[in-house]
């Protein structure tokens, strides 16, 4: 696989709405539609392929925390200009990649079906709110619109 393979991928996943692209050594590349993964019909990637997608991604730093903790996050943008969160991690048959695209506006809460409750916190004058859950559960997008309805509505500082 190479860097013109792999703008397909993320072009493809794009239009077919999927949510992540896993691309894991050793096996071929499949994407997450509807919380269901589905196999592409590309041949198994090999851990030198991987590492040549990874080389000019990495920045030394990178390498470095990838080597003491096992994973990375990085920002990868595509020729057309969309970018992906794409976390790096080492596994039992080498590196893996695993990309999602960050969307270009954040999402409106009331689009989200959160409860009122999560809603009211932008109205908190003070303290500290802590966002948790599972992978895939709505942490980033719960976060980003709590972040944009805070930055329509006020003028406060806030630290993420």
């Amino acid at each position: 696989m190479d860097s013109k393979e792999l703008e397909r991928m993320l072009a493809s996943m794009t239009r077919a709405g999927a949510s992540s692209l896993h691309i894991l050594s050793g096996h071929p590349p499949c994407v997450r539609v509807q919380r269901r993964f589905v196999k592409s019909e590309h041949a198994v990637v090999e851990p030198a392929e991987v590492e040549a997608l990874l080389a000019d991604l990495l920045f030394d730093d990178h390498r470095q925390r990838l080597a003491e903790c096992g994973q990375v996050d990085v920002l990868y943008v595509a020729r057309t200009g969309q970018r992906f969160r794409t976390t790096v991690l080492r596994q039992e048959n080498g590196l893996a990649m695993l990309m999602r695209p960050i969307p270009e506006a954040p999402p409106q809460l009331q689009d989200l079906q959160l409860p009122q409750q999560v809603a009211s916190l932008v109205e908190l004058q003070s303290g500290l709110v802590v966002i948790a859950g599972s992978f895939g559960s709505g942490k980033s997008a719960t976060l980003a619109a709590l972040a944009d309805a805070l930055n329509r509505t006020t003028s406060r500082h806030i630290v993420t």
